[in-house]
């Protein structure tokens, strides 16, 4: 039997204002033991030196910038201008673990029905990622439907389509009930793939602005599902989806 071979990963990296860490982004990047086939960072409009320190660090990088237009239109236009046959994000403030495109795409090629796998996440306090990386789980891992955690299938954007620009909150969860809603194979790994950074400007730290579009998305999901008459009986349960039969 012939050995499958690794797909080509598209890594997007998603920034605004976020100089002061984008280095270490880029940097977690680029120490993939699997190394994605582009690295790609989407510039949303900032007002810092993005500009001067991404175009500083290397010919290897292409570099987008586009007027502040949020972070969904950034994912967006990550997606648009890549070419590889697996998408996998991450935002400027947030690292990597070296492991996480080897660890992910060999369970995406083990198992051509699964259209997308995720990981876990790590937070971490205001520090470098390399500090982060040694010092370990400072709290459990958390398992998180999110485009940080996850490498995507191409193909996916088609059937679901883009991430919703009208969303100024949870615009991951958003993405992930319209691929539930339309049954899209998810799988999961216990691995922590994603290095979460906390800090004074993390979007999350707007609870109220956070629960609204938390209601917002799930309300949204209650629709679509009316008006395409989709049973909430025939949709997998949170607590079941993306779990990995293969490694229960």
């Amino acid at each position: 039997m012939a050995q499958a071979t690794s797909p080509a990963i598209s890594a997007i990296i998603t920034s605004y204002n976020c100089a002061e860490y984008i280095s270490d982004a880029i940097e977690s990047v680029r120490r993939q033991t699997v190394r994605p086939a582009e690295i790609i960072v989407v510039d949303d409009g900032s007002t810092d030196e993005t500009r001067e320190l991404v175009q500083a660090l290397g010919g290897d990088i292409r570099y987008f910038h586009q007027g502040n237009s949020g972070e969904a239109a950034a994912r967006n236009r990550g997606v648009a201008v890549s070419r590889g046959d697996i998408i996998a994000f991450l935002d400027a403030d947030d690292a990597w673990l070296p492991e996480r495109l080897a660890v992910l795409s060999k369970r995406l090629i083990e198992d051509d029905a699964v259209s997308i796998v995720c990981g876990r996440a790590r937070a971490f306090k205001d520090q470098s990622w390399t500090a982060a990386l040694a010092a370990g789980p400072a709290r459990p891992e958390a398992f998180l439907m999110s485009f940080g955690c996850a490498l995507i299938r191409r193909h996916v954007f088609h059937l679901i389509g883009e991430v919703d620009v009208a969303m100024q909150h949870c615009v991951d969860l958003d993405w992930f009930l319209r691929c539930r809603e339309q049954k899209v194979p998810i799988a999961t790994v216990d691995d922590v793939v994603l290095l979460y950074r906390r800090h004074e400007r993390n979007m999350t730290r707007n609870f109220a602005a956070g629960q609204e579009g938390l209601m917002l998305a799930v309300k949204q999901s209650l629709e679509r599902r009316r008006r395409n008459n989709i049973p909430a009986g025939s949709l997998p349960a949170w607590e079941s989806l993306g779990r990995d039969k293969a490694g229960s």
